[in-house]
């Protein structure tokens, strides 16, 4: 016999309640992958378009790229200078920039290099297609491809040396950055700068560290930025920006980020330091680097990170160091099979069950609510729901939301969390409350 779970969402004087406990995540190991690279020259970037195409890029020209089986040296790449970004829209269109504003694009068959704009390092790429890509780098530089041209950005007065760009959408992109020796002010402040679709504005300078390194976000307002002495910014609305009191003593760069969900997310940097954040705080795994396979030094900086969801997990690559060192951090989620997911209206309530007909590593679930399929979506429950299923049998789960409006159409996604924090959404459905439907008992 299933056991059912009720979870009830209660307001009382503005406190939010949830019946539910939390479990605590573990986390796979990173293991070490072989270099094939023989000067072992140090790896800066990192990045891909699926599991089975996933490109580490570094000094002296150094290219390697994986095919699922096993790293191997691009010979064919023609460049030979220091090179940082790489980002791909799919395995013909995938472009990376370093040294002197140098530009490289892979079309499937061969390497190009393409004419640049302007001759300062870029530090890293990204776009939202494979006609909105955007270089960034030294002395605030920022260059945008339409699809035909590569053509320079106007940032912000005074904008220092860009580390990275990301963002959500082609009017919602972030940079950040900071001092550099290449920046003639001389200037000691971090930035965040926002692009809109037509503007880049500076949305936030501080002290609090010299360089901000990495930026990534789960959503368009849930967003992270790290960077000098263990830094980590957090914005919960795309605009206002706060420092997040991570409690780990750390006085190192933190240099990248990347995260499959809100609840997971890792950031590497110094020291061969990994840290992980899992919906409820940052923590340091560095002791989850395994050393079986060869020695890890303990110094790497490690500059680059970048991970895909997988069919059954994630892959998450981090790289660094002046030995070409790759890690791999290679999970496996939970198995959630799924029976029914469903929304049943009343007065000023919706009732949202779900069932399961088998759960393997399940740790539990979210639920999230918007007022339009494509989102925003916000998290209902305020801690995990925790998992009562098992490889063997599953189980039946009840939540009774009470925050709602009649005659206002919601829709609801269900997320199950597995063991090591990855997440996979299911939905979304839908349902109206109504006047004339009955009070939930």
């Amino acid at each position: 016999m299933k056991r059912t779970t009720w979870v009830y969402t209660l307001k009382f004087l503005g406190i939010f309640f949830v019946c539910s406990l939390l479990t605590s995540a573990a986390f796979a190991a990173w293991v070490q992958e072989e270099n094939p690279d023989a000067g072992l020259d140090q790896l800066r970037g990192v990045g891909g378009t699926a599991e089975d195409d996933v490109y580490a890029v570094g000094d002296y020209g150094t290219i390697l790229h994986n095919d699922g089986t096993g790293w191997s040296e691009v010979s064919s790449f023609p460049g030979t200078r220091n090179y940082y970004g790489i980002w791909g829209s799919a395995s013909d269109t995938v472009y990376i920039v370093g040294d002197r504003g140098e530009i490289y694009n892979y079309d499937g068959s061969a390497w190009s290099r393409l004419t640049s704009p302007n001759g300062n390092r870029f530090r890293d790429v990204w776009g939202t297609a494979a006609d909105d890509i955007y270089a960034v780098g030294d002395k605030g530089t920022i260059v945008h491809y339409d699809g035909s041209s590569w053509d320079n950005m106007t940032a912000p007065a005074n904008t220092p040396t860009l580390q990275e760009v990301w963002g959500t959408a082609w009017d919602n992109i972030y940079a950040v950055g900071g001092s550099s020796k290449s920046d003639p002010d001389g200037s000691y402040e971090a930035v965040i700068i926002h692009y809109d679709g037509s503007t880049w504005t500076t949305q936030w300078t501080g002290v609090e560290a010299q360089k901000l390194k990495a930026v990534w976000g789960s959503s368009e307002t849930d967003i992270y930025a790290v960077g000098d002495y263990g830094t980590i910014l957090h914005t919960a609305d795309g605009t206002n920006w706060s420092e997040v009191l991570h409690g780990i003593t750390y006085d190192g760069e933190i240099r990248s980020m990347w995260g499959s969900s809100a609840t997971d997310i890792f950031a590497a940097g110094d020291y061969t330091t990994i840290f992980h954040y899992d919906g409820t705080g940052w923590s340091d795994v560095s002791s989850d680097i395994d050393n079986s396979t060869g020695e890890v030094p303990g110094n790497l900086k490690l500059h680059g990170m970048w991970g895909v969801v997988t069919g059954t997990g994630s892959k998450v690559y981090t790289v660094g160091g002046d030995i070409g060192t790759i890690l791999l951090n290679d999970r496996t989620s939970s198995l959630v099979e799924l029976v029914d997911f469903s929304a049943e209206p009343s007065n000023r309530q919706v009732l949202i069950s779900w069932e399961t007909a088998a759960e393997i590593d399940n740790a539990g679930f979210n639920l999230l609510r918007a007022e339009a399929a494509e989102g925003p979506y916000e998290q209902l429950n305020a801690e995990l729901i925790a998992a009562e299923g098992a490889a063997a049998e599953g189980a039946v789960y009840r939540f009774i939301d009470n925050s709602v409006q009649n005659r206002t159409t919601y829709y609801y996604m269900l997320e199950d969390i597995d063991a090591d924090g990855i997440s996979t959404q299911h939905g979304p459905v839908t349902v109206t409350p109504l006047l004339i439907y009955e009070i939930l008992p």
